[in-house]
C-alpha cells in the first residue's frame, strides 16, 4: 500500500508550462535537521521554518541489543511535543560515529538483533516519535559482503517491524560514500537516505553521490547533507554554500537536504535554508484530527488516513465573475512533467471540494513510490504541490 507522506506547496501567479515544475518551484522535497541532545539548547530555539523533519540525536546500540540512556523519556517527549506543535515530523536517531561495534555485535546473532529491533521500536512508540533514523557508519570496519549482509538484515527486520504499526512510521538513514555497498543494500527500506556530504562544497557532490546512484539508489530518496560542526565545511557566517547545495538538490532531482547540528546554524544560514522550505509546505492533517471545517485560507492540502493508507486532496475553487465557479484541472505528474493521472478535469462550483487519491492509475498499474507533482489549475491561476509517495 502506498501513501503520501508529506506535501510541499508553491503558489504560482500564472499557468505553468509542462515541464519544468521543479525549477519553477525551487522547493525542497524535505529538509531534515539533526538536534544533538548532548549539545544542549532549548527546543524553543529551533528555527522551525528551515525544516520539515527533525532527528533527535542519539541513542547508541550495545552488543547485547540494548540502547544507551543518552536521551531520557522526559527529553524525548518534550522534543516530540515541540516538533508536533510546529507540524514537523520527529524521528529518534540510533547510532552515530563510533557506534558501529555496537551495531555489529548486536547483529552477531538473530536473538540479539531481534532484541535491538524491539528496543528501537519500543522507544519510538513509547515516546511518540514518527519514525526512526538509522546511523550505522560501518565504514569504521569493512564494507565487504559479510558486513553488507549484517547491515541489510538489521534494516530489513526493523522495516518489517515498523510496517506492522499504523500509521506507518518513517525510516530514514544517514549514508555515505565510504560504505556505499551497505548503504545501497537498504534503499528499498528507507523513506529518506541523507548523505553525510559535509566535507565538500557543491562541486564535489556529483562524485560523492555517484557512489550511491550507480548502485541503484534513486535520487528521489537521497538528501544532500551540509553541517555546522564539521571540519572543512561551510563557514557558519556565510550562507552561500548552503544555498548552493539546496539549489543543487532541486535542480538535480534529489529528494531534499539534511542539516547536521542545527544548534550551530547562524541566523542567515537558517534563513537561506528556510527560503527553500517556508512558503512551500502545505498543511497535512491526519484523519483522526482533521480541521473543524474546510480551510478557507489554504487552497490545497491533504488529509491522510494512516489506517487505510488513503489520501484525500482538499482544494478550494475561487469565486469569479459574480460567484461563477471555474474549470478545474487537477493532475498527478512526475517531476519531468509527464501526466501520471488526471484527478479532476471539469467545471466546479465555488467552494471546497475533495478527491480521493486512488492506489492505481488509469491503466490499472500501481503508482510507483517516488516524488510527484500535484498540479491544480483554475481560472484564477495555478498551484503546484510536491508529494512524496511511499509504499
Amino acid at each position: 500500500m502506498k501513501k503520501i507522506c508529506f506535501v510541499k506547496v508553491c503558489v504560482v501567479a500564472a499557468l505553468l508550462t509542462v515541464p519544468p515544475f521543479v525549477s519553477a518551484q525551487q522547493c525542497l522535497g524535505w529538509s531534515t535537521g539533526y538536534f544533538a541532545q548532548y549539545y544542549g539548547g532549548s527546543y524553543s530555539t529551533i528555527f522551525w521554518n528551515a525544516y520539515t523533519h527533525l532527528c533527535h540525536f542519539s541513542l547508541f546500540p550495545s552488543s547485547s541489543g540494548g540502547l544507551s540512556n543518552d536521551i531520557s523519556a522526559a527529553q524525548a517527549q518534550a522534543f516530540v511535543a515541540a516538533c508536533h506543535q510546529h507540524n514537523k515530523k520527529a524521528l529518534i536517531c540510533i547510532g552515530g560515529a563510533g557506534a558501529s561495534p555496537g551495531f555489529s555485535g548486536a547483529c552477531a546473532s538473530a536473538s540479539t538483533r531481534a532484541t535491538l529491533v524491539r528496543n528501537i521500536v519500543n522507544f519510538m512508540k513509547t515516546n511518540g516519535y514518527d519514525g526512526v533514523d538509522m546511523d550505522w557508519e560501518c565504514g569504521e570496519e569493512s564494507d565487504n559482503a559479510a558486513m553488507v549482509a549484517k547491515f541489510q538484515q538489521l534494516h530489513g527486520e526493523l522495516r518489517d517491524s515498523l510496517n506492522k504499526i499504523s500509521p506507518r512510521p518513517m525510516m530514514t538513514a544517514a549514508v555515505a560514500d565510504w560504505y556505499p555497498n551497505s548503504c545501497a543494500s537498504i534503499r528499498d527500506y528507507c523513506d529518506q537516505m541523507n548523505g553525510m556530504s559535509y566535507y565538500g562544497l557543491v562541486n564535489t557532490m556529483d562524485v560523492f553521490f555517484a557512489t550511491l546512484t550507480s548502485r541503484g539508489v534513486p535520487k528521489s530518496k537521497l538528501g544532500i547533507g551540509f553541517g555546522y560542526d564539521t571540519d572543512n565545511e561551510v563557514d557558519v557566517n556565510n550562507p552561500n554554500d548552503i544555498g548552493a547545495k539546496c539549489l543543487y538538490a532541486i535542480s538535480n532531482g534529489y529528494g531534499g537536504v539534511m542539516v547536521w547540528l542545527i544548534q550551530r546554524a547562524c541566523a542567515r544560514c537558517n534563513d537561506t535554508t528556510a527560503h527553500f522550505v517556508t512558503g512551500c509546505q502545505a498543511p497535512v492533517f491526519p484523519a483522526s484530527n482533521p480541521p473543524v471545517r474546510y480551510r478557507q485560507d489554504v487552497p490545497l492540502y491533504i488529509i491522510h488516513d494512516g489506517t487505510t493508507g488513503a489520501s484525500r486532496i482538499y482544494y478550494m475553487v475561487p469565486s469569479v465573475n459574480n460567484n461563477d465557479g471555474s474549470f478545474v484541472d487537477l493532475g498527478l505528474y512526475d517531476v519531468r512533467g509527464t501526466l501520471i493521472k488526471s484527478l479532476v478535469h471539469e467545471y466546479r462550483r465555488p467552494g471546497a471540494h475533495t478527491v480521493l487519491i486512488q492506489q492505481n492509475n488509469n491503466s490499472g498499474k500501481s503508482i510507483k513510490a517516488g516524488t510527484y507533482i500535484i498540479r491544480f489549475s483554475t481560472n484564477a491561476g495555478t498551484e503546484t504541490t510536491r508529494a512524496v509517495i511511499i509504499k
